[in-house]
């Protein structure tokens, strides 16, 4: 028990990638340390298949301990955030599935349309998100607003341009570009 009674969640980071490791496990820290969660937030554990990478990531971040496998690191946490390459994914969320914990994991889910069917499958009836946080960004919000309010002017077409530099992962069109398709 801690913080006035109340449990401590404990929770594990699935992958120390590059997407992992600078945009959730730093927001993890920032929960963990927030005047909210404080004392209530335990980041438990980083698992990767590189062992190395995980206990970097572990002890850059503030995680208890790294982790080699899923199957070790589940029984130890009570949640689980899962950044995994999409080859990976069908198995990450069969494991993660069969162990009840809640889970938030990446779009796309899987490299084909049957991976993202059984990973629906998998996930039914139990806690999940997948993270789609393009329709909070302010500007989708006023754009969304004017399509619903103003009948005068109706949208007759929407035009999307994503930029990156130095993107060049053979990859990127189906994994990050795939956000002006969430939009």
């Amino acid at each position: 028990m801690h913080g006035g009674g109340k449990r401590m969640l404990k929770i594990g980071l699935i992958g120390a990638g590059w997407h992992s490791l600078t945009d959730h496990a730093p927001a993890l820290s920032l929960c963990r340390e927030s005047e909210q969660f404080r004392g209530r937030v335990e980041l438990t554990g980083v698992c990767d298949m590189e062992l190395a990478k995980a206990q970097a990531a572990a002890e850059r971040l503030g995680f208890r301990r790294a982790f080699a496998s899923i199957d070790a690191l589940l029984p130890n946490i009570d949640a689980v955030i899962s950044i995994v390459p999409l080859a990976a994914m069908v198995a990450a969320v069969g494991k993660i599935a069969q162990s009840r914990r809640p889970v938030l994991i990446e779009k796309p889910l899987g490299r084909r349309l049957d991976d993202a069917r059984r990973i629906r499958d998998m996930l039914e009836g139990r806690p999940h998100m997948v993270s789609l946080n393009r329709r909070f960004d302010p500007g989708v919000v006023l754009g969304r607003r004017w399509m619903l309010n103003d009948a005068s002017s109706p949208p007759r077409a929407i035009h999307g341009i994503m930029s990156r530099r130095h993107r060049v992962e053979p990859d990127f069109v189906w994994s990050t570009g795939i956000h002006l398709t969430d939009l």
